[in-house]
């Protein structure tokens, strides 16, 4: 089975309804919960899923490493500065000191 972002909404959602992180790490209640998440899933028509709940499991873990890669690419992105936001600004204040 190959993971759409389709897909991918549905397992968020599942998960933000089930929540399998308000148990501790490694209980028994948490792999019931991923558990259902699996069954809750692969019980859907459309669209349809075949997996496991570590299957479910990995994706989200690795929708949350691309999720995390992505805003420190953007934080990044943002902190530097332009090249050309400092032309302007420059443009700027030529113009304001000729007009005086």
């Amino acid at each position: 089975m190959e993971w759409t972002e389709e897909r991918d909404v549905f397992l968020c959602r599942e998960v933000l309804l089930l929540d399998p992180f308000q148990y501790p790490y490694r209980s028994k209640e948490r792999g019931d919960v991923w558990g259902q998440v699996a069954i809750n899933l692969n019980s859907s028509n459309h669209p349809k899923f075949k997996g496991s709940k570590h299957s479910v499991r990995d994706t989200l873990t690795l929708l949350q490493s691309r999720y995390k890669k992505k805003m420190k690419q953007e934080e990044k992105k943002a902190s530097e500065p332009s090249r050309n936001k400092g032309s302007s600004t420059q443009v700027k204040k030529d113009k304001e000191a000729a007009e005086e």
